[in-house]
């Protein structure tokens, strides 16, 4: 079982924004973001982690598609309070690596109690970019 390092700005209440990041990167990236974020949206909890072999995180030779998506869900997994009764909006945020694994989350982790209600993918790698846009629904503006 990996060890991955999970930073928080508190307990999960109601909304979560998760930030996936990339391969060779920490979840720091994220902390200056979730930093100004969370000061405008006080309510929500932000959480980030570091990836298997990444910075606080232990030391892998693991680096499997399969294997990166299991932590990520295992972490969205750990959040969850016991007893927790409520649905949660679950906002996906990530990076390169980070975003093809938030991409294929949803899909791939199901609990009654999360409703994945978004998505940012930033610098996303080429062949996740091309699977993923074919299920999007395009918006027309006028």
């Amino acid at each position: 079982m990996q060890n991955l390092k999970v930073y928080t700005t508190g307990k999960l209440k109601n909304d979560l924004i998760l930030l996936h990041h990339g391969a060779g990167y920490t979840a720091q990236t994220f902390l200056p973001l979730i930093s100004i974020l969370s000061k405008s949206l006080p309510t929500v909890c932000f959480a980030a982690f570091d990836m298997r072999g990444h910075g606080q995180s232990s030391s892998s030779s693991d680096f499997r598609f399969e294997s990166l998506l299991a932590d990520a869900g295992k972490v969205l997994e750990s959040l969850l309070v016991d007893g927790q009764k409520n649905k949660i909006d679950v906002f996906l945020v990530g990076h390169s690596l980070g975003a093809s694994i938030s991409a294929a989350l949803p899909k791939n982790f199901t609990n009654p109690l999360v409703n994945f209600s978004g998505l940012v993918m930033i610098d996303i790698i080429e062949g996740i970019k091309k699977e993923f846009f074919e299920l999007c629904v395009t918006i027309n503006f006028h």
